[in-house]
């Protein structure tokens, strides 16, 4: 899936983002039930990309097509700001 993003039209970069988040969850222990804290992960795929080249729904049907489910997904929009050089000086 990473090769076929990465070989897309109008995709940048393409990142494996994991998040592991501790949850309550209910365990039996010697015949008593405890609440225990659980390691619970989640992963996603992070991609930029050029919207004038490629659509989400574009890199939802690569990511399907090789296995995978695709979730709710969003547009983060442009971060930075755009930077204006002046030209030197001529003289």
């Amino acid at each position: 899936m990473l090769r076929a993003l990465r070989q897309t039209l109008g995709v940048e970069e393409v990142r494996i983002e994991e998040e592991i988040e501790l949850v309550a969850k209910p365990v039996t222990v010697a015949g008593q039930t405890i609440t225990a804290m659980v390691e619970q992960f989640s992963r996603a795929v992070r991609v930029t990309r050029n919207p004038l080249l490629v659509s989400p729904a574009e890199l939802a049907t690569l990511i399907t097509t090789a296995g995978f489910q695709v979730g709710h997904f969003a547009d983060l929009d442009q971060v930075g700001l755009e930077i204006i050089i002046p030209p030197k000086p001529i003289g």
